[in-house]
């Protein structure tokens, strides 16, 4: 995969609208970083190359209705915003991805590694709103316990220092 290429926006067109993403390269694992709800894919632009130098494949995208994707879609809810993060994965071509959300993001990375597992190695939730119940406890959670059983370890800790 070529520089150029790389860096430039790159789209997938689905039933609903189109997604933009940024590829940065590199041969390793997909991790896919999804921004919060009115942020930009940008904010990943310092992460992506440690990552690449860490042997892995960066992706950061915008959410639908946000920044580069299209305007407008029928429904911003967790589902569909999950539906996407798998399409996107599956669209990379690659088994599974690491997912990284910022805020409303993580909400729909969870769905997403409940409905297909095997598509989603582990969840990074940064600035998370995705938490049990008001009266639960995590280990209360059904949708958390679930994506717990569900997803393997990520040894992302090389990454940082």
């Amino acid at each position: 995969m070529s520089y150029e290429r790389v860096m430039q926006t790159q789209y997938l067109e689905l039933n609903e609208g189109r997604l933009a993403y940024t590829d940065y390269g590199g041969s390793g694992p997909l991790v896919l970083m999804l921004p919060g709800m009115a942020a930009l894919r940008s904010e990943y632009r310092f992460l992506a190359p440690k990552l690449s130098a860490a042997g892995f494949r960066p992706v950061s995208v915008d959410l639908c209705g946000q920044g580069d994707s299209s305007v407008p879609w029928p429904v911003y809810d967790v589902p569909s915003t999950g539906s996407d993060i798998l399409a996107l994965i599956e669209h990379l071509d690659d088994h599974c991805a690491h997912l990284i959300g910022t805020s409303f993001s993580a909400a729909p990375s969870v769905w997403a590694a409940v409905e297909r597992p095997e598509l989603v190695r582990s969840i990074g939730a940064h600035q998370s709103f995705c938490a049990p119940g008001k009266n639960q406890s995590a280990d209360e959670c059904p949708v958390l316990d679930h994506a717990a059983q569900s997803l393997a370890c990520a040894h992302l800790g090389d990454v940082f220092p």
